[in-house]
């Protein structure tokens, strides 16, 4: 023993003391002993001997090994050892005054292992042994809370809690345990839950006071149980008044919440729960407490949300008087709770709320909605206005706060737009109201600025529960409540959060807006400090965004304004080397060159270079003087300039329509900054952030210039492939692939040049081994998603001449080769998508008449045809799955178009040849083949793959 106990504490308890080697030959010994038959003999004696807390933690892991996964090998003297030893210990050692309760919960544990592997066949009398010892003490001491009787109650309550998560609540997959573990409920049911009960009621009524600990334990006990047991045993005349009593202690009253809340969840009929609850007589109960612990109010608020929960639906199915009286009752409950100011008890009423207004707004549609419902909306509004409300103490530079409060006033949010949808009329006559109080500038100090705040956020709101028809139909009612709220002092209101939400509702309902002098004002009162111009940066960067949205909406109605506003804005624009005092982040200065841009593009040109030839200019001086050569690592000022400079025409360009036709001198300057581009881009070949703001910038112009663009791509294409890597190269074929979109054929001599370089450097980049899970692996799969998708743009825009090109012919085989691998990459559906569809524009392109389809022929009936079965009925592919859906389709439509240019001899290669080799038998080959003919597209997808799931459970059984 002695030998035992010094390895446990060498390699458990030792600290730097030990050397490793040491500490690694305890574990060996350890590990040893407990693969040895007997051991758990040896540990059984031993937590008898041993005063180490260590080594009788270790000796309960042994017996848990031997009960778990050798109990079967013991014969019957050898299990009644173990019952015998295992209660031996607890009726002399574990009650002892002080035992650990680390202790107490391993015993707890292995014993109900023990309990669940011999109850009730082998061991029927566990619950009578267990009660007898719980009673002995009792018998010589009367019922006191003598040390003893304590340490056993708790040892006796830790035993039934281990039972239920154990046998109730584990989450069970076989069947034969979960059919074990319903024996054994049933069995309890018969031998011991009615002692159980009375136990409990005796630690309540006895111990609730003296020991609230083991109290609150006993209602734990309770609450897990009540889901199975007869409830009879706790809802009765005996138990109730009891647990009624606990809601005005402080120590009990949160977990008799909860042992409530599981009572009125138990499952039964309509019938019977609206009876039940009539007998639990709750909601007065809940009424009267006086409380003002959060944590206590936000059970109860759960308790009375489950009990409105569950009464909708009783009266939905048992519509009587009873059940609507009840109803009622919590539905007053609900509204004072969901009214609480604690918005974490206030959260808990949301879901009954939520669920009632969805009844209201169901009654609504029949027809049916009574004066009492409408007063429950209006209560409902008045409610949601309160919660919404910012509390005096809310800080708004929190993050956490903020995301918090967030998602509560989101619920609550969607709680007031479902009442506008049910009630438009009543929510418009309740946000008129609360929008007429609003001050004007002159009394802003009498006013919370969260209540100005709350209420432009309603009427905000309105907008978003209404369908665009219904707002515009009903303009002059928002027009007007625009022009109260420009009128007050919202649009400079010295809160942030007051001014933000103004500027968010106007841009939320600038499509509807009319009144042009308004319109000036709301306009000024963007551009200065009340907006762009805000002391604060949050509403600055919020503002910038904003006005990018108003203009889109309402640019006719700013052109006859248009010069001040280019005055106005441009004063923002200042791109200086980073030297912090810019009134604008550089990417709220980008939101308001987009803004320029929407403005000027269409008929104001002639404004085009007050913004491009500065931009054009400061670009030109600097690829001139080429400072940014001198840059460093750590601060390269020159380079973020420059890129700030390309990315900025490129964002001006944003505003840009497609199509547009642009004056000429306006082209040529875009063309000029594609040769200073290339300049900088030769200058700085590997760095990344050029690169991007480079590719960005191709990107808008291949929109904007069009075939323009081809005499400046040629050159600066091959440099950014060259020096491609990682999120670098995705960028760069997701460039390739929207010129392939845009120019079709016409860029065919480019991509042709560029095609097996840029192959090569994604092959180059996507092999080799990485480690599994990590970023890198996900990066490479993330690149040859990109591979597939381009080589598929490539077949679906007339260019898969390119991979026969007499430059890439040499290489289709290895092309080729990658496209089949594809279809098998059952790790990506997309890529095995992408593949198939490729396919499927390879046989359209060269199946068409003129066509070199001989060459094909040969590839269709190696590669294709098996792709086609073998990859469906491959267990890595899940055709249950949604997503295979489009693997299924593209399948499907490859064997149509097959068989519109193949006729019979496909269908004769797939009975001879491909079909058996999927051990299709005769009957099935005959089947498949006659669906194929005789379906049309859309049909034979459908049975494809009932067919292949069919086929697949006949090939796995």
């Amino acid at each position: 023993m002695e030998d035992l106990e010094r390895a446990v504490h060498l390699s458990l308890v030792a600290g730097n003391e030990v050397d490793q080697a040491t500490r690694n030959n305890a574990l060996l010994f350890c590990e040893n002993f407990k693969n040895s038959p007997q051991s758990w003999k040896f540990c059984l004696e031993l937590i008898f001997n041993t005063t180490s807390l260590v080594v009788q933690i270790f000796c309960f892991g042994v017996l848990q090994e031997q009960i778990l996964h050798r109990h079967e090998t013991l014969d019957s003297n050898e299990k009644l050892h173990l019952r015998k030893g295992l209660m031996t210990f607890l009726q002399t050692k574990l009650i002892q005054p002080g035992s650990q309760a680390s202790l107490k919960n391993k015993y707890s544990q292995i014993l109900v292992l023990l309990f669940k592997a011999e109850y009730p066949s082998e061991w029927p009398t566990f619950f009578t042994e267990l009660q007898s010892l719980i009673n002995s003490p009792m018998r010589q001491n009367g019922i006191s809370d003598s040390a003893v009787t304590v340490e056993l109650l708790d040892i006796w309550m830790r035993i039934i809690s281990n039972i239920d998560q154990e046998i109730v609540s584990a989450d069970v997959h076989s069947k034969g345990e979960l059919s074990h573990n319903s024996l054994i409920k049933d069995q309890m049911k018969i031998d011991c839950v009615q002692d159980i009960s009375n136990t409990w009621y005796m630690i309540l009524s006895r111990f609730y006071s003296s020991r609230p600990d083991l109290a609150e334990k006993c209602l734990s006990n309770i609450k897990a149980f009540i889901g199975w047991i007869d409830l009879s045993l706790i809802v009765n005349n005996r138990f109730l008044p009891l647990l009624y009593s606990f809601f005005t202690d402080s120590e009990l009253r949160e977990e008799t919440s909860d042992v409530f809340y599981e009572i009125v969840s138990r499952g039964m009929d309509s019938s019977s729960k609206i009876d039940l609850l009539a007998s639990l007589n709750l909601c007065p109960i809940l009424a009267s407490l006086n409380a003002d612990d959060t944590d206590f109010l936000t059970k109860i608020a759960r308790l009375i949300s489950r009990m409105g929960e569950i009464l909708l639906h009783c009266v939905e199915q048992v519509p009587s008087e009873k059940s609507k009286g009840q109803l009622s009752d919590c539905l007053q409950l609900m509204f004072k709770y969901m009214n609480h100011p604690d918005y974490s008890v206030s959260h808990q009423a949301l879901a009954f709320a939520s669920l009632y207004l969805n009844s209201i707004k169901k009654l609504h549609k029949l027809g049916q909605i009574t004066n009492d419902h409408v007063e429950h909306l209006k209560l409902y509004l008045q409610i949601i206005r309160n919660k919404l409300k910012y509390d005096d103490t809310f800080d708004f530079e929190n993050t956490k706060e903020q995301e918090s409060l967030v998602r509560y006033r989101m619920e609550l949010s969607n709680l007031f737009k479902g009442i506008t949808q049910i009630l438009p009329e009543l929510v418009a006559s309740f946000v008129r109201l609360q929008i007429s109080n609003i001050p004007k500038q002159e009394n802003i100090s009498l006013f919370s600025p969260y209540d100005i705040e709350v209420s432009i956020y309603l009427f905000y709101l309105m907008g978003e529960g209404l369908p665009d028809a219904v707002v515009k139909n009903t303009k002059s009612f928002f027009n007007q409540v625009i022009i109260d709220l420009t009128d007050s002092c919202a649009p400079g209101h010295p809160h942030r959060c007051v001014t933000q939400i103004y500027f968010e509702t106007v841009t939320r309902y600038a499509k509807y807006f009319e009144n042009k002098d308004y319109l000036i004002k709301i306009l000024k009162a963007f551009v200065d400090h009340r907006g762009i111009l805000h002391p604060h940066s949050a509403v600055r960067s919020r503002c910038c965004y904003l006005f990018t949205r108003f203009v889109k909406v309402l640019k006719p109605q700013l052109l006859p304004i248009l010069p001040d506003i280019i005055a106005c804005l441009t004063n923002l624009l200042t791109f200086q080397n980073q030297n912090g005092n810019q009134a604008l982040e550089f990417k709220d200065q980008m939101s308001l060159l987009e803004s320029i841009g929407l403005l000027i593009a269409d008929t104001n040109q002639q404004y085009i270079p007050f913004i491009l030839t500065p931009l054009c200019d400061k670009l030109s001086e600097l690829v001139a003087q080429k400072p940014y050569k001198q840059d460093t690592e750590d601060n390269p000022v020159y380079t973020n300039l420059l890129c700030q400079i390309i990315f900025a025409i490129g964002t001006f360009s944003k505003g840009f329509p497609l199509g547009l036709n642009l004056q000429p001198a306006t082209a040529e300057t875009f063309g000029s900054t594609f040769q200073l581009i290339l300049i900088a881009l030769r200058d700085m070949p590997r760095s990344l952030e050029l690169r991007s703001k480079v590719v960005f910038f191709f990107h808008r112009m291949v929109l904007l210039l069009g075939d323009q663009t081809f005499r400046y791509l040629e050159p600066a294409l091959p440099i950014l492939m060259v020096n491609c890597g990682g999120p670098d190269l995705l960028t760069f074929i997701a460039l390739i692939n929207q010129m392939i979109g845009h120019f079709k054929e016409k860029f065919e001599p480019m991509i042709d040049r560029l095609f097996l370089p840029l192959v090569n450097r994604i092959s180059e980049y996507t092999t080799g081994q990485v480690t599994s899970d990590s970023e890198e692996e996900r990066e490479k799969l993330e690149i040859k998603k990109h591979y597939y998708l381009f080589i598929n743009t490539l077949s679906s825009n007339k260019l898969a001449t390119i991979l026969v090109s007499p430059v890439n012919v040499s290489n289709f085989e290895t092309i080729w080769r990658s496209i089949v691998e594809g279809c098998y990459f059952f790790r990506d559906v997309t890529i095995q998508r992408l593949s198939f569809s490729t396919i499927r524009n390879l046989i359209l392109t060269w199946g068409t008449p003129g066509a070199d389809w001989s060459r094909f022929t040969e590839i269709i009936f190696n590669d294709v045809n098996k792709a086609m079965f073998a990859v469906p009925l491959d267990n890595k592919f899940n055709l249950s799955d949604l997503a295979s859906d489009s693997v299924i389709n593209e399948i499907a439509q490859i064997q149509k178009m097959l068989l519109s240019k193949l006729g019979n001899q496909f269908i004769e290669l797939l009975k001879d040849l491909v079909l058996p080799s999927m051990q299709f038998n005769n009957g099935n080959i005959q089947v498949y083949t006659s669906a194929l003919g005789a379906n049309n597209a859309q049909d034979f997808r459908k049975f494809l793959r009932e067919f292949l799931t069919a086929q697949k459970d006949q090939i796995r059984y």
